[in-house]
């Protein structure tokens, strides 16, 4: 200790001998400045040589301003005091230092604005450790703006850093990841390489990883940084918690075991991990050590970190069978995890949300408090568990909302899905349940609205982003710029699927994460228009009354859904509204699979059991709902999950043996919330884009010719395009410029890659697939806000991967995605012939002003009443694949036929002159 005084003052005493040198006269702020530096860049720094090294920046910022000197240095001086104060803890201070070093370089007009980064940086910093998220963004974005100018910054890892740490905390994984990358490449980048940074940018990579489930490339990483024992802490945290996820608790444990201090998380997750395996006295035991870690240090910045722990009490109390307690622990995690939100009665629950980091643990406290109350109702039923129950999942379903309105890339919104579905059922059960025993309809209505603000609560969103750009005032080259990132990044992603070198698909994919990044940059331009802002964060949910003011008298809406133990059918007509209840059944699932089997493959299914589970189907789906439908003409079905691969109009009622199809015209939407806008005004000109790529035999051709192809077209008035001139840059060209949209073609659904679904258009073996394949992503970056019917004659287009709560995500969907309003597609492969027949008979109708709906049941039953087409080709597995999805309302005016008005006016004439004559005689 004696020696290390000693040796201090020997440094000190050669840091200030130029003082002694000039007898304590004031020495030039320069001098001050570089032995301040010095101090402050110096490998052996202490505290006392950081108090030193502030003390001569101040003197320096002193002599400046005393010679009103405005210059470099003294904004690097206050740069530095505010780091240096920040290394303190006093971050007050700091943002005092670091908001003069802006005030310096903003005001001297010769200084170059690259002296605002790294103030800008570090004041964001401050604000995101402070919770004030909104300013941090704002100081992050102005760095970010600088460091774009400026190629080479130093600490422009950092920012990258701080964003992605940014979205991470605000569930964006994914995109986080392109922040981290991109930090890891500018250190690696530079040499001798640092290790620390390299440790700590992977270190976050893999955590994000191990938040989007990706277990096993998480490890992956953690093994390969871990021997450098850097950060040795957070990533024996880290790890333990991936080997948590992957019920490997042994290994788990050991890494958590190796953590020394940051106990407070430590005992968090060895308390989850005990829980997790039902040794509930080991529980408790660091459930007790965590609150003593907490306690001991009272550190404001853990508080968050104690919510969690609450949580886990509460986890702990439920599987002891302390319902009450743990309510009550659930309600101070809820106060500890929502910045602004203190209010510890059990009835009370967050309203509004902002500023929050890692929303997840917030929404997980909301749900264990609301299933926690359905527990208490189970052991004594008041109705007043169930209300209570009821309004935390609208709180937690209400922050769901606003952070997926807060997402700008679908895979963060579909990840978020995944969380929420299984809260959704849960709340839409509580709903129920209040209904059934209050009779009051309000629950009925609260019920409809989690089940249609969850269903392609994504399209929703997407379909929300495509119309906040048609805005008025928004800068055109911002829109003009998301447009072309969306469709390189579909581009990109598609190339990235079919790389099979490492190296290749690992460049490929730091472009697209570059990418991501500057797609991310121009949305949130866009974002700090103030419409745009407002517009994003409407609230969606659904308003009965005034769906129903959109509903006509002949109308019906049957809106499906599903719990664990019941289905659900919500109607809605322009006077009433009502809810229908089933028992749910293995045998349900079974026979819709039985049925897409079935008609897949006809010649290997017997007829008369396909009509046998169509009858069934019947009998769950609509019989409960028989009597309500029986005067309507039209029926909108919005589908849940599986319900999607149904056609109804081929279900059949045993009692008279009829098919929907005689008696309905049958729509689909995705979710109620397509149905609030009916304000499509008839187009003039039924103008129609039409392409049948393979309508002609062509031996160097990639797949077989669909000869009837040609027929479904050639009478189409509009542009029609055959065999060669039917090609995929053609469609690109030309598909903004029609009303109706006609592909007769080619097409493949795959339900578990989205990448491996594509439309066909023409091309030769040697071509490559990109240039003869418009795959789903692309469809996606389309923008087709003029088409007002797309026709995909093509097979399984209605076909695709099931994403719970999401939909079919299929090709036709993609086509909504991109601005169509409505859209006929095909539910499985179909039979050219037939389809052709459907197709030109729909034309026909439409031109005919029908509306699409009414078209589309014409055209079938044509088909199925045709003496031209053999009984065998009857049956639905050849006409029951085409279904109408989206706006059924007519493409053009109903043409009014003078014809029987003229015959009639011409007798009543005749009538008249005959009576004249009679009179006069």
């Amino acid at each position: 200790m004696y020696r290390y005084g000693f040796l201090m003052c020997l440094f000190l005493l050669f840091i200030l001998s130029p003082y002694s040198q000039h007898n304590n006269k004031q020495l030039p702020y320069q001098q001050l400045y570089v032995h301040a530096e010095n101090l402050m860049k110096s490998e052996s720094a202490t505290t006392a040589t950081d108090s030193l090294a502030l003390s001569l920046y101040l003197q320096v910022i002193a002599s400046l301003n005393k010679e009103k000197n405005y210059n470099s240095t003294l904004s690097d001086s206050y740069l530095k005091c505010g780091i240096l104060k920040m290394s303190a803890g006093n971050q007050e201070s700091a943002l005092f230092f670091l908001r003069k070093s802006v005030a310096v370089a903003a005001y001297n007009n010769n200084l170059p604005d690259s002296l605002l980064f790294k103030p800008f940086l570090y004041i964001g910093s401050i604000q995101y450790d402070l919770n004030n998220l909104d300013s941090a963004v704002y100081f992050y974005k102005n760095a970010e703006i600088i460091s774009l100018k400026y190629a080479s910054l130093n600490e422009s890892e950092r920012l990258y850093n701080k964003f992605g740490a940014l979205y991470y905390e605000t569930g964006d994984y994914k995109k986080s990841i392109g922040y981290f990358e991109k930090a890891l490449s500018i250190v690696t980048a530079r040499k001798p390489l640092n290790a620390f940074f390299v440790v700590n940018y992977k270190n976050n990579i893999a955590t994000a990883l191990l938040k989007m489930g990706d277990y096993k490339r998480a490890l992956q990483i953690f093994n390969e940084i871990l021997p450098y024992h850097i950060a040795e802490d957070q990533l024996f945290y880290n790890t333990g918690n991936a080997y948590t996820e992957e019920e490997e608790y042994t290994k788990a444990l050991q890494y958590f075991r190796q953590v020394n201090q940051m106990e407070l998380e430590k005992y968090n997750s060895m308390a989850k991990v005990f829980i997790r395996l039902k040794q509930y006295d080991s529980a408790s035991a660091y459930i007790s050590k965590a609150e003593h870690a907490f306690l001991d240090k009272r550190n404001q910045t853990k508080k968050f970190d104690y919510g969690i722990t609450l949580k886990y009490k509460g986890d702990l109390e439920i599987a002891m069978g302390n319902t009450n307690a743990a309510i009550t622990f659930y309600q101070s995690a809820i106060t500890h995890l929502d910045p602004i939100f203190t209010d510890t009665n059990i009835n009370s629950n967050p309203a509004s949300f902002a500023g929050l980091r890692n929303f997840a643990y917030l929404f997980d406290a909301l749900v264990a408090k609301a299933s926690a109350f359905n527990k208490l109702y189970e052991t004594l039923p008041d109705i007043k568990f169930l209300q209570q129950a009821l309004n935390a999942y609208t709180s937690a379903l209400e922050l769901s909302r606003h952070v997926e309105r807060t997402y700008f890339s679908d895979d963060a919104r579909l990840f978020l899905k995944n969380k929420v579905n299984p809260a959704t059922s849960d709340a839409i059960e509580t709903a129920i349940g209040l209904w059934r025993k209050s009779d009051d309809k309000h629950y009925e209505h609260i019920a409809l609205d989690f089940a249609e603000n969850n269903k392609a609560s994504v399209l929703q969103n997407g379909l929300r982003d495509l119309e906040l750009l048609s805005i008025p005032g928004l800068p055109a080259k911002l829109v003009a710029e998301e447009k072309k990132y969306k469709s390189l990044l579909a581009k990109l992603t598609v190339q990235s699927n079919y790389l099979q070198d490492s190296v290749s698909a690992a460049a490929l994919q730091k472009k697209i994460y570059e990418n991501e990044m500057l797609l991310a940059a121009v949305q949130e331009k866009l974002d700090e228009n103030p419409a745009y802002h407002q517009l994003k964060f409407n609230g969606s949910a659904i308003n009965i009354s005034n769906l129903q003011k959109v509903v006509t008298t002949d109308e019906i809406i049957l809106s499906y859904y599903y719990t664990k133990k019941r289905l659900l059918c919500f109607y809605i007509t322009n006077d009433s509204t009502g809810v229908s209840s089933t028992d749910l059944d293995k045998l349900f699932f079974s026979n819709i699979q039985y049925l897409r089997n079935g008609l897949e493959n006809p010649e290997a299914s017997s007829v008369a059991l396909l009509k046998k589970v169509s009858s069934a189907l019947f009998t769950k789906l609509i019989r409960p709902v028989q009597n309500i439908i029986k005067n309507k003409k039209r029926l909108v079905i919005i589908p849940f999950n599986e319900i999607s691969y149904l056609p109804f109009e081929m279900m059949r009622d045993d009692a008279d043996g009829s098919m929907l199809l005689d008696k309905y015209a049958i729509s689909y939407q995705y979710a109620a919330a397509f149905l609030a806008d009916k304000s499509n005004d008839p187009i003039h000109d039924y103008n129609v884009l039409a392409m049948a790529p393979f309508s002609i035999k062509n031996s160097a051709g990639i797949l077989p010719s669909l000869p009837a192809s040609a027929d479904e077209i050639n009478h189409l008035p509009g542009k029609l395009l055959f065999g060669e001139a039917a090609t995929r840059q053609q469609f690109i060209t030309l598909s903004d410029q029609f009303p109706v949209i006609h592909l007769a073609t080619h097409a493949m659904a795959n339900d578990t890659n989205l990448l491996g679904s594509y439309i066909e258009f023409y091309g030769t073996k040697r071509d490559a697939d990109t240039m003869h394949r418009l795959y789903e992503p692309e469809i996606y970056a389309l923008d087709l806000n003029s088409a007002r019917l797309v026709i995909l004659s093509a097979c399984e287009t209605g076909n695709g991967l099931l994403v719970n709560g999401e939909g079919v995500m299929s090709l036709s969907r993609a086509f909504s995605y991109a601005g169509c309003k409505s859209v006929v597609t095909s539910l499985w492969k179909a039979d050219d012939i037939a389809t052709a027949f459907i197709m030109k008979r729909l034309h026909y109708y439409l031109q005919k002003g029908f509306s699409k709906d009414e078209a589309l049941q014409k055209a079938k039953l044509d088909y199925l009443k045709s003496s031209a087409v053999d009984d065998r080709y009857k049956i639905p597995a050849y006409w029951a694949h085409l279904i109408l999805i989206g706006d059924y309302h007519p493409l053009v005016q109903k043409k009014i036929s003078w014809y029987l008005p003229a015959v009639l006016l011409i007798l009543m004439l005749v009538m008249f002159v005959v009576v004249r004559k009679k009179s006069r005689v």
